[in-house]
């Protein structure tokens, strides 16, 4: 029989009975093959995000700016008005200059594929000469990829997944050249906090104690050379912040005024509440996450204490997850299911896999691993069922053989068990070891087929969870058998796990709105059918209030061909706006876009992110909006030409009530639509900056 040592020095290619083995070092020679497991690894990553690729509509916001840059109006969302209603300079960008060659939906999702792929490479390469690489990369992949919000937060058109591939190499990079004994890269970790924060400007915090941390590093050099390593981030941030402070009147994007509109006594309950639910739908995540954070502020204060070199920048990173997951709090959290959390998470998943290097044994690990990940394979599949809800019933006659899910299911089963028994037949207690694989493997294969035929599941899914399970039978008899398994073979289990956990829909995903806490399952709402293209947008969306936006903003973009300029007003923007196309003026009463309704006073039983506000009805005359008429849906699809004329005349005859919203109103015109260099509009902009509702 194969000793624990045996079991994982094998697998991890270390040499056993050397002093190298047995001393608890940190750095370790290259493990073999480690370089094809780290792209296999990237690879899988990769598809899973591909599988569950989409599109959110508040991504379709940034669409309509690229298309209003590409054609000439400027980085605007409705033409004639400066207003930035993206949060994300660095993703917009990015989109804008990979739509010079294709379309912004395929840019976005590719964008998206390639980020998830930096933050993998990112982690492997962090850890690739420290002890146990490969268990650390498999573990870190499996708690990324069967996290729902992750995997389906890589894509979805918004700026999540370059967050991740910039948190992901700041902390790896910091973490591997600390552990090297090697110069801090203060000038290279300088410009990756720049681009976080231009990538979202409330990274500030996630960036304060790791800049706090660079500067201490930098006071040992002279001021020139210190002023020098930080110069090329103070030109990054000044040359979009400044350009952004004179074009759009402040440095902030206009959603930070329309986000943060309530008070901290209304918002932090939802904050916690958003928290709260992730925890929900995602409690081995949190747990994860709390026990990452728990112990990086244990070990950085207690190694600052004894002088440990490493100390401080543990200590400053675990500090920064913790500051934005309070930001999270104070803010009010969001209405999209775990978008906030999953920064924290993917920060504190390349946190603990530097940390684990002092924490897992040189020797026995073998054994325990064995055990764990045969164990959770086993029960994975029960744990995901059980989550989605149990059918009402199921009964072991459904079960046959003959049928489409059976022969899947019982093919897969049967090849995994030969190949398993097969593997054991020199084992000295193979018996014993069968026996288990039998028992445990069968049972699981009956029993989730009944369960499947209930559903019933498609045949892939099954073929998912069966094999899952009985890939951990397989581990599970081997460890009876005591025979070891290769560490590169566990990997392909945990993938298997992971994608049971995250790309498996029991049932189909509820986009009903949590009308407590005002969060959804985004993804629920514009997810692609499995046999749609992942690189463009449906033509026809599942839900029908979906395709009501589209349709709306399709009949507004024929009108405005046919008559000219309209306004309309909406609350869901995104996909009725980039269907309008630029000659159709959006009013967002969430005022995400508009910076008059964001500085008017918000409702405080809004949901988190989509603030409602009080908007004076003259406001909508003022601008001409067609929902204001009578009939204007039908008046819009027969295109009728007294739409535009009496939306034109009432715009013209509106006379306001309260003289100090027009005077408001006045002001943001002045900033939003008058000359850039007038001195009129400059002297508005410390107002205009720092309004007060």
């Amino acid at each position: 029989m194969a000793s624990d040592d045996a079991i994982f020095t094998a697998a991890s290619g270390q040499k056993c009975g050397t002093a190298a083995t047995v001393a608890r070092q940190d750095v370790a020679p290259p493990v073999p093959g480690y370089g094809l497991a780290l792209v296999l690894v990237t690879a899988g990553a990769v598809a899973f995000a591909f599988w569950r690729a989409w599109i959110a509509d508040d991504a379709f916001i940034t669409f309509r700016h690229v298309a209003n840059c590409l054609a000439g109006y400027g980085p605007v969302f409705n033409v004639g008005e400066r207003v930035q209603g993206f949060t994300h300079p660095l993703w917009f960008l990015l989109l804008l200059t990979g739509s010079c060659l294709v379309d912004v939906y395929a840019v976005a999702v590719v964008a998206g594929l390639v980020c998830t792929a930096v933050v993998f490479l990112a982690i492997g390469l962090s850890i690739r000469h420290e002890r146990h690489a490969l268990v650390r990369l498999y573990a870190a992949a499996a708690v990324l990829l069967s996290s729902h919000a992750f995997v389906e937060y890589q894509t979805s058109g918004l700026e999540t997944s370059l967050t991740h591939a910039l948190v992901a190499t700041l902390f790896g990079w910091l973490l591997v050249r600390q552990r090297a004994a090697r110069p801090v890269p203060v000038r290279g970790a300088a410009v990756l906090c720049a681009l976080l924060l231009l990538n979202r400007p409330d990274h500030v915090f996630l960036c304060l104690p790791i800049v706090v941390w660079l500067v201490m590093r930098a006071k040992q050099d002279s001021v020139f050379h210190a002023v020098w390593r930080f110069l090329p981030a103070v030109v990054l941030l000044v040359a979009w912040y400044g350009f952004a402070a004179l074009y759009y009147g402040t440095p902030a994007p206009n959603t930070a005024y329309a986000k943060v509109a309530t008070s901290l006594a209304v918002s932090a309950p939802k904050g916690l509440a958003y928290l709260w639910d992730y925890a929900v739908h995602e409690p081995v995540h949190s747990i994860t996450m709390l026990g990452v954070l728990v112990t990086g502020l244990i070990v950085g204060v207690r190694g600052l204490r004894i002088g440990q070199p490493g100390a401080g920048l543990t200590l400053c990173l675990a500090l920064s997850l913790c500051l934005h997951a309070a930001y999270i709090v104070v803010i009010g959290g969001d209405f999209m299911r775990g978008r906030f959390c999953v920064v924290v998470l993917t920060g504190a998943v390349v946190l603990g896999a530097h940390l684990a290097g002092a924490m897992l044994p040189v020797r026995g690990l073998g054994r325990p691993m064995m055990l764990g990940v045969g164990s959770a394979a086993a029960l994975v599949g029960w744990a995901k069922i059980g989550s989605a809800g149990w059918p009402e019933s199921f009964s072991l006659h459904a079960v046959t053989i003959t049928s489409d899910i059976g022969l899947v299911a019982f093919g897969v089963a049967g090849v995994l068990l030969v190949a398993g028994l097969a593997s054991i037949r020199h084992r000295p207690h193979r018996w014993r070891a069968a026996a288990v694989m039998l028992l445990v493997g069968m049972v699981e294969c009956v029993l989730l087929t009944a369960v499947a035929a209930s559903y019933p599941l498609p045949w892939p899914m099954v073929a998912l969870f069966v094999a899952t399970a009985v890939a951990g039978a397989v581990i599970l008899g081997r460890l009876v058998a005591g025979a070891s398994v290769s560490v590169a073979w566990m990997g392909s289990v945990v993938f298997l796990a992971a994608g049971v956990v995250s790309l498996c829909d029991v049932w189909p995903r509820d986009p009903t709105i949590d009308f407590v806490t005002g969060i959804c399952d985004e993804y629920a709402w514009y997810a692609a059918p499995r046999t749609h293209s992942r690189f463009h947008e449906m033509k026809e969306p599942r839900y029908e209030i979906v395709r009501d936006w589209v349709r709306v903003g399709d009949l507004a973009r024929r009108y405005a061909d046919a008559h000219g300029p309209i306004t309309l007003a909406c609350g869901a923007i995104g996909l009725v706006s980039y269907h309008a196309g630029p000659a159709v003026h959006i009013v967002d009463k969430h005022g995400l876009t508009d910076p008059f309704v964001a500085r008017c006073p918000s409702r405080p039983e809004s949901r988190p992110g989509h603030v409602e506000y009080i908007i004076p009805a003259d406001y909508f005359r003022s601008r001409g909006v067609i929902n204001a008429l009578p009939d204007w849906p039908n008046r819009l699809v027969v295109l009728d030409p007294t739409l535009a004329a009496e939306a034109k005349a009432m715009m013209q005859s509106v006379r306001w009530l309260e003289p100090a919203m027009w005077q408001r109103w006045l002001a943001v015109q002045c900033v939003i639509a008058g000359p850039v260099w007038s001195r009129e509009r400059l002297s508005l902009l410390p107002w205009y900056a720092l309004p007060a509702r």
